[in-house]
């Protein structure tokens, strides 16, 4: 008899440790799922109806990178048209494209969407493959790159180019991993 009424005594004890031992579990897998639910929530990429604020700052990097790249162009085609050396329709037709571009980067994205990347990067395009032909008119004539300040320029505009591929490929890289691709500065 002693033995049944340490049982029972103990019983009620044991129960209510038990009880408040599975109270507390629940409770702790619950805040644990809530968190974990908010967690994934927080960090799941925007649908695109606004400006995704982590590609932001890699977007500005981007336009300021090309606005660098343009200025230094836009500085080397006025020296080259200067020396009367080269055809002056390709550098100003090239100059024209690379002020036109300027002046849209600077004034005219008040939005941030998969078309305005898509014409930036084609009017990057544009610019880049002027530039190039310029350039390449350049290397043929060897009297040009005499003239002081032209090579400064050049080393200038080619650290630009290489600045802002290393952008491109940071800025495509965090669109993906954001699996924002319709913001990728590439050909769609």
């Amino acid at each position: 008899m002693w033995l049944i009424e340490i049982e029972v005594i103990q019983m009620p004890q044991i129960h209510n440790t038990l009880t408040l031992f599975v109270t507390q579990q629940n409770s702790l897998m619950k805040a644990i799922y809530i968190v974990s639910v908010l967690v994934l929530f927080l960090n799941y990429p925007s649908s695109g109806q606004d400006e995704p604020a982590y590609m932001n700052k890699s977007w500005k990097d981007l336009t300021t990178q090309i606005q660098r790249r343009n200025d230094v162009a836009t500085v080397l085609l006025i020296r080259l048209k200067e020396t009367n050396k080269l055809d002056s329709a390709i550098l100003q037709r090239t100059k024209g494209m690379v002020q036109e571009f300027t002046i849209y980067l600077r004034e005219k994205i008040t939005r941030f969407d998969s078309s305005t990347v898509r014409h930036v990067f084609e009017m990057n395009q544009a610019v880049s493959s002027n530039m190039g032909g310029s350039l390449i008119l350049l290397e043929n004539q060897p009297g040009i790159r005499q003239i002081n300040g032209i090579m400064s320029l050049l080393q200038h505009l080619e650290g630009a180019e290489k600045r802002l591929y290393t952008i491109i490929q940071q800025y495509n890289a965090l669109a993906s991993e954001h699996r924002r691709l319709d913001l990728a500065f590439s050909k769609k």
